[in-house]
């Protein structure tokens, strides 16, 4: 078995094993981003850089995988020839992908309420029960949301 008859007839498994590299060297960034810039938004004053990287971290970390698991559903169709997996790939990704936002925002609105109801100065605080009802308003629209998105990917006429 010579070099280039390994390629023609396995290239698919070469680019399997590329796409899950790449899949853990992108986690591996974002995990050092993310363990830089955490620190430094601890140190402002301002409460919103922490709840957004907070909130981003583990939506952003999913989202890598989707996007490799989707490509490697791509790339095992193309080689099977089954249409089945390019199928579920592009609907996969268009569910998880608005699940994913959804996810980040209802995380972003926790930590702001978080945030809001356990500010240390009194000047600052707020009232919970306001608070506590602005943000499940809020979570409660991102999941119609969220649900009016998904409405045409799932019916099919």
């Amino acid at each position: 078995m010579n070099m280039q008859y390994f390629v023609l007839h396995y290239l698919w498994l070469i680019q399997v094993v590329i796409v899950a590299v790449l899949a853990f060297v992108a986690v591996y960034v974002e995990k050092r981003i993310y363990a830089k810039l955490l620190p430094r938004a601890k140190k402002t004053a301002n409460i919103w850089d922490d709840v957004l990287i907070e909130a981003l971290h583990a939506p952003a970390i999913f989202f890598i995988w989707l996007i490799a698991f989707c490509t490697l559903l791509q790339i095992v169709g193309s080689h099977t020839k089954l249409v089945l997996f390019r199928d579920w790939s592009k609907q996969i990704r268009e569910t998880a992908t608005a699940f994913i936002f959804v996810w980040f925002l209802v995380r972003f609105i926790r930590g702001i309420e978080l945030s809001f109801s356990h500010k240390s100065s009194a000047k600052a605080r707020m009232d919970e029960t306001i608070v506590q009802a602005v943000c499940q308003i809020l979570r409660l629209s991102m999941m119609i949301t969220a649900g009016l998105i998904l409405l045409p990917i799932f019916l099919v006429v």
